[in-house]
């Protein structure tokens, strides 16, 4: 174990004046490195004292003066032990030395998050069995197949054998002839935000299953998207590109996080570029958007969304307990409201309002919408609608007889009501 002299020239206690020269610092296998005790007042250092709450976190066990004290594994810490700021010259000096096996226990944890995926999946192992081989706790295995899940190395598929023929999913596929269908199960009394959280974990699983190396992935934002952003699993791609396909920022909704970092969000976990659309989510006069939409720069953007590969999105819905962030926001005066119920309208697409039978044409209203022309949702490869909650049901008929979605994604409860009225 590699010791080396405490930097601190002098224990720090008013009472203890004598330099300190027995204290040492001992490096751990772990990374961590803990201080001692002042060998005159036997005080822990007050300067040393937030250092030593960190390094009780990071350390599995940690020798002074001969004693030891068992604490927490360091690897489950590796993220915020590294990222401290050290602005004394202690710290910087602990972190200097301790940079390279920082990185090793980063290794040592994606070796061992490998191998008791491993031997757990593909051997049927049981947890204390895996942990008695990799010499550690049965909670730390239990975490480090979290952790596995997490950074995706670990991909749960679940085949279906049951009858299909009578399954809400065939059933949608087939009436609306669209690519396919995943029902969520949740429970009803749940209530509506339960179900647009797992609906969102599943469409942020699946959404893994389409995208690919070279695709660009267009994402209109929302609230449900937001909700799928927060459960990315990551994937590691070349070459992905991710749009923001309408305009925006949801500032005056703060359980909505703006259009920007939804898109940074999908773009950090596939290593991919990100493309912001930094344009109003309505524009006040049709004459203002025709122009902008000539500028080169915006043009480069509308070009990415003809390009797309993967278009996702929600249905925007102007009622019901999980109202849209579109009709919250101070986007549209009463008289938008007064224009979309004598047009019939009954929901969105990307900001874009749509009638009843998907129609979306002499809305007044969308010539000043920041989305795109919903033909497009008609030509790209996959179009992922994400829906949950019976508010979105009439939005959803109309998305599906428009021909705007290639992949769905429901709660089953929802999934009963739609294919009740089919």
């Amino acid at each position: 174990m590699p010791i080396s002299t405490c930097p601190f020239a002098a224990c720090l206690k008013p009472s203890c004046k004598i330099p300190c020269q027995g204290t040492v610092w001992v490096s751990l296998p772990v990374a961590s490195l803990l201080p001692t005790t002042c060998c005159h007042c036997k005080k822990y250092h007050s300067s040393c004292t937030n250092l030593q709450n960190i390094a009780k976190l990071c350390c599995k066990s940690v020798q002074t003066n001969g004693a030891t004290e068992k604490t927490t594994d360091f690897a489950d810490y590796t993220d915020f032990f590294s990222g401290f700021l050290c602005d004394s010259a202690p710290l910087r000096w602990l972190f200097s030395v301790d940079s390279r096996i920082i990185m090793d226990a980063k290794q040592k944890q994606l070796e061992n998050a490998l191998h008791a995926a491993q031997m757990y999946y593909y051997q049927n192992l049981p947890m204390k069995t895996i942990a008695a081989e990799l010499q550690v706790s049965h909670s730390t295995i239990s975490r480090l197949l979290s952790w596995a899940r997490d950074q995706g190395l670990i991909e749960i598929r679940i085949n279906d054998i049951r009858g299909r023929a009578d399954s809400l999913e065939e059933s949608i596929k087939l009436h609306y002839k669209i690519q396919s269908a995943q029902i969520v199960p949740v429970p009803e009394v749940a209530g509506e935000q339960a179900w647009q959280e797992r609906v969102a974990r599943v469409a942020a699983s699946h959404l893994n299953q389409f995208i690919e190396s070279g695709m660009i992935l267009g994402v209109a934002w929302g609230g449900t998207i937001n909700r799928i952003a927060a459960n990315l699993t990551p994937k590691s791609l070349v070459g992905v590109q991710v749009v923001q396909l309408n305009g925006g920022e949801i500032v005056s909704n703060p359980s909505v996080n703006h259009a920007g970092w939804l898109v940074s969000q999908f773009a950090n976990n596939y290593e991919a570029k990100a493309h912001l659309f930094p344009v109003p989510t309505f524009f006040d006069y049709p004459e203002t958007k025709q122009a902008l939409w000539r500028e080169r720069s915006i043009q480069q953007i509308l070009q990415l969304h003809e390009q797309a590969d993967i278009l996702l999105y929600t249905i925007g819905s102007p009622r019901g307990q999980l109202m849209s962030a579109t009709y919250m926001g101070n986007y549209l005066q009463e008289k938008d409201f007064v224009e979309m119920e004598r047009e019939g309208v009954v929901g969105d697409i990307a900001n874009i309002m749509i009638r009843q039978d998907g129609s979306y044409k002499g809305i007044p209203l969308n010539e000043r919408a920041c989305g795109p022309k919903l033909e497009l949702f008609r030509k790209v490869g996959r179009s992922i609608c994400v829906v949950s909650g019976y508010n979105k049901l009439a939005g959803l008929r109309a998305a599906l007889a428009g021909g705007y979605v290639t992949d769905l994604i429901l709660d089953e409860p929802t999934a009963h009501k739609l294919v009740a009225s089919i």
